[in-house]
């Protein structure tokens, strides 16, 4: 294993009478935080037609896909196959099994799975989709650990209130949460070319849903959805197309807050205020009633850049925040498809770590953030080494990034899916997941 580079930087956190996009430049902090790489070791592997399936079996960067329950047991949801969706467990010895979840219809094609662990169980999300009628609906499954090694009891319900017949295409892209004591929150991207964001409990769709923030005069589409919770406290962020805003700031990022577990929101707001807010593919997390967002920019060379923002307890808005190593606060590096997670005041960031543009996956592989003490004035910023993908071979790379801290945070588990072209047409994907330690 290898020690890697580490350093420290000061998170703003400076009082403003109004919130505004950018803090003030970051300084030096603690230095004593080294971090040990765990060893890649592959969970599954299966052989596809195209490498996107990735994004489709293992869920993409808005949403929660690994967790830990009250024992400690790492737990990990993943389509094995059309009408096959798994839970794959980590036995103390670190090897993995996997037990099936109870699906509506075994027949149907599986997609975007969610994983949440909230009030002692399991919560599970997840998408049908029905080739007979063309429907594609929600599933949610809650389960309850009975013991150690990975043996789950499961309750499945069939949200048959939520289906896509008044849309063109079907769902993807979903995220859930699941507030502490209320109901389980679903949200997604539908359609193409004509995009829109709807968002369900077990109820049904919510009021405002699909979701349109009436912030500017014309809206092209909404898209990018990403949902959290922390006790009654829920977050939703998504991405809106604002039409003749000019170039390179057309798509914009909401939120609305509620603080009853989701049954009243907020009215819309972007992230920053003064406008708007250039970005897309959010995913958000909260600890201690902060909340911590990361997103991705465009750039003009075709490339693409992950910043990092957060909305202090209180707040109103977002403030980019951080000391990534680079020339600004907030910017984490070039990249796509950001995730966080946010545990006990720290949070850990994985991405895809590229300088090509978005559709050119062959040098991406992971990049990895962890930042101890978040939330105080002289924050810990750890550098994780990168998946070992390499970034000169375009027939292997990696893809989908997520990543869950450890709640007393001596460590973090990194997952991902490998991408290797074989003969012809087909190509390998592998389910990894690495587990690395910080001091």
């Amino acid at each position: 294993m290898r020690i890697l580079k580490w350093w420290s930087g000061l998170f703003v956190l400076g009082v403003f009478s109004a919130c505004s996009g950018e803090g003030s430049d970051p300084s030096p902090g603690d230095a004593d935080h080294t971090v040990k790489t765990g060893i890649e070791g592959a969970i599954y592997s299966y052989t596809s037609d195209s490498h996107y399936n990735a994004y489709v079996d293992l869920g993409v960067n808005n949403t929660s896909v690994a967790v830990r329950d009250h024992s400690g047991t790492l737990h990990q949801i993943f389509v094995q196959d059309v009408g096959s969706l798994v839970l794959f467990s980590q036995l103390t010895d670190g090897s993995w099994i996997s037990s099936s979840l109870p699906l509506h219809n075994p027949e149907s094609t599986v997609l975007s799975p969610s994983l949440v662990w909230s009030d002692g169980a399991l919560h599970a999300g997840w998408m049908e989709s029905n080739e007979t009628d063309g429907l594609t609906h929600f599933e949610y499954a809650e389960g309850i650990p009975v013991s150690g090694e990975g043996e789950i009891t499961w309750i499945h319900t069939h949200m048959e209130t939520f289906e896509t017949s008044d849309f063109s295409t079907g769902l993807k892209y979903a995220t859930m949460t699941v507030p502490e004591g209320g109901s389980p929150l679903y949200a997604c991207t539908q359609g193409y070319p004509d995009l829109h964001v709807r968002v369900a409990s077990l109820d049904g769709e919510l009021d405002f849903s699909p979701l349109h923030s009436d912030l500017y005069q014309e809206i092209g589409k909404t898209s990018d959805v990403t949902l959290a919770s922390e006790g009654s406290l829920v977050v939703m962020v998504w991405e809106e197309e604002w039409i003749g805003m000019g170039p390179g700031i057309s798509d914009n990022l909401v939120f609305r807050i509620s603080h009853d577990g989701g049954v009243n929101w907020s009215s819309p707001k972007t992230i920053h205020e003064g406008g708007t807010s250039p970005g897309g593919d959010p995913s958000v997390s909260i600890s201690n009633g902060d909340v911590y967002l990361v997103y991705q920019r465009p750039v003009k060379s075709g490339g693409g850049e992950i910043w990092a923002a957060r909305m202090v307890a209180g707040d109103t808005c977002f403030r980019l925040f951080g000391d990534f190593g680079g020339s600004v606060p907030g910017w984490v590096g070039p990249g796509w498809l950001p995730n966080i997670d946010a545990q006990s005041g720290a949070i850990a960031i994985s991405w895809e770590h590229s300088n090509l543009s978005y559709f050119s996956k062959d040098d991406h592989r992971m990049g990895v953030f962890v930042v101890k003490n978040a939330a105080s004035s002289l924050p810990t910023v750890l550098e994780l080494e990168d998946t070992s993908a390499p970034t000169d071979d375009s027939s292997l790379y990696d893809l989908v990034a997520h990543v869950q801290l450890g709640e007393d945070l001596s460590f973090v588990d990194v997952f991902w899916v490998r991408a290797e072209w074989g003969q012809g047409q087909q190509v390998l994907l592998t389910l990894y997941h690495r587990n690395d330690s910080l001091y």
